[in-house]
C-alpha cells in the first residue's frame, strides 16, 4: 500500500492563537491545520507553502519543520509533515473544501472534540512546550 505524503502548517496570530480551517465535506467534518497532499517531485516544505497560498491566499516567507507523524485512516497510510511558518497577508478562505477559519488558543483547543489528526498531533506538541 502506498503512503500518501501530506504537509501542513501551524500559523499563529499576534495573540499566539493557532489558525485552523473547518472542513465540512461528506467524508470529514472537523477543524484542521491548513495544508494538503505533497505533489510528485515536490518537497513537503514547498507543498506546505503552496497549500497555504491556495487555501488561504497567504504568502509564506520561511518555514520550520516541527514534526513528522505517520497514521492510517480509511484504509490508507499517511505521513504528515507539520511546519510552522512566517507568512504575509490576511488569511481568507479561497477553496470550497472549507466553510470557516478561526483562531484558537491552546485552552480553547484542549476542550474541542472535533479536531483532525494533524491538529491533535500539533496540540500535543503545544502542550509539551512548543512556543511560537
Amino acid at each position: 500500500m502506498n503512503t500518501i505524503a501530506l504537509a501542513c502548517c501551524a500559523l499563529f496570530d499576534s495573540h499566539d492563537r493557532l489558525l485552523l480551517v473547518h472542513r465540512n465535506t461528506p467524508e470529514r467534518v472537523h477543524w484542521e491545520l491548513p495544508g494538503g497532499k505533497v505533489d510528485a517531485g515536490e518537497s513537503p516544505e514547498a507543498a506546505a507553502a503552496r497549500e497555504l497560498e491556495e487555501e488561504l491566499s497567504v504568502r509564506v516567507s520561511s518555514t520550520r519543520l516541527l514534526t513528522t507523524t505517520e497514521f492510517a485512516q480509511d484504509s490508507r497510510n499517511f505521513v504528515c509533515h507539520i511546519y510552522t511558518a512566517e507568512y504575509s497577508g490576511l488569511p481568507a478562505l479561497s477553496e470550497d473544501l472549507f466553510d470557516a477559519l478561526d483562531w484558537f488558543s491552546q485552552s480553547q483547543l484542549n476542550v474541542r472534540t472535533d479536531l483532525s489528526l494533524n491538529a491533535q498531533c500539533f496540540l500535543t506538541l503545544w502542550k509539551q512546550g512548543f512556543t511560537v
